[in-house]
């Protein structure tokens, strides 16, 4: 297994190897071992075709025995997975620099930033892979049962109902409870689901389940590391990615569910603000701004008066 202790190279440097049209899925952890393994089983299971995807997995400097269960993996010769683990040490929260890793060793066409702790539908892969035969540089979001932006609420409802079948069926039942769909459905629907109406797709850009072209996430810079708490390292670069030109599409249906686990919902609500108050600064858009004084829906809601 390999280690990305020490690297420090530029991300739009890449890796001198050819690049396959393909998905790498981008998975950052941190001491989540039990949800990490629900997320990989279930990228075990996916309808694309195997020489189509890889998973890569970077540890943010877990001590709850990560790195021994994705031994485990690699020692399941029959899996269908292909994984590879690179490990940084923990010096606080480096989820940017993580995914920059990831980023970084690549070997397909194609990256889908996917949380430690989601699960997918056994087509959600070859939903993104799709995007990218259409058109390479679309940036696509899916939306995920169980997103909500900083809490757990609805958290026993979904282990029930995960609990009772397999996570495909699980996915089936969990539409019927529009209580439990992902926070951003609600504005979507209103737009019958068209991205092109949003002003600024970009704020919409989370990385629980989000696929972009590895090239033009390399020729950008990846994330900016910057980002050393929860919150704004997505959109932020959701924004860089609009700059470059890239059109937002969005996959139909929730293909995924974001399987419970705690949050510290004060203490994120409290460095999300401080982020945003960074990518004003470094941004220093009319939309950066009234993203310091409005919530993301409110302000999507009332965009053309606002401005």
């Amino acid at each position: 297994m390999g280690s990305a202790i020490g690297i420090s190279q530029g991300i739009s440097q890449g890796i001198s190897q050819g690049i396959s049209q393909g998905i790498s899925v981008v998975i950052p952890t941190y001491n989540s071992k039990d949800i990490l393994r629900q997320t990989l089983d279930s990228l075990n299971q996916q309808s694309l075709a195997a020489d189509k995807y890889e998973v890569i997995v970077i540890d943010d400097g877990s001590s709850d025995g990560t790195e021994q269960l994705i031994k485990q993996y690699l020692n399941r010769v029959h899996d269908k997975i292909s994984i590879r683990y690179y490990y940084q040490q923990d010096k606080g929260f480096r989820v940017a620099k993580a995914r920059n890793i990831g980023i970084k060793h690549a070997r397909f066409s194609r990256i889908l930033f996917f949380d430690s702790g989601m699960g997918a539908s056994k087509t959600l892969l070859q939903q993104h892979y799709d995007w990218e035969t259409k058109d390479h540089r679309a940036v696509v979001l899916g939306l995920s049962y169980g997103v909500y932006e900083f809490t757990t609420e609805n958290s026993q409802q979904l282990m029930g109902i995960l609990q009772q079948s397999n996570l495909d069926d699980a996915l089936t039942a969990m539409g019927q409870h529009n209580n439990l769909y992902d926070c951003r459905y609600r504005y979507l629907e209103s737009l019958d689901f068209d991205l092109s109406l949003v002003p600024i797709p970009w704020i919409l850009l989370w990385t629980n389940q989000v696929s972009a072209s590895t090239q033009v996430l390399r020729e950008i810079g990846g994330f900016d590391e910057w980002f050393t708490s929860w919150g704004g390292e997505d959109v932020e670069l959701g924004i860089r990615l609009h700059q470059a030109g890239c059109d937002y599409q969005l996959i139909e249906g929730m293909l995924a569910v974001h399987l419970p686990h705690f949050k510290d919902e004060q203490a994120r609500k409290a460095t999300s603000n401080n982020n945003i108050g960074y990518i004003h600064g470094k941004h220093n858009l009319v939309s950066t701004g009234l993203m310091t004084e409005y919530h993301w829906e409110d302000l999507l809601v009332n965009f053309e008066a606002l401005v």
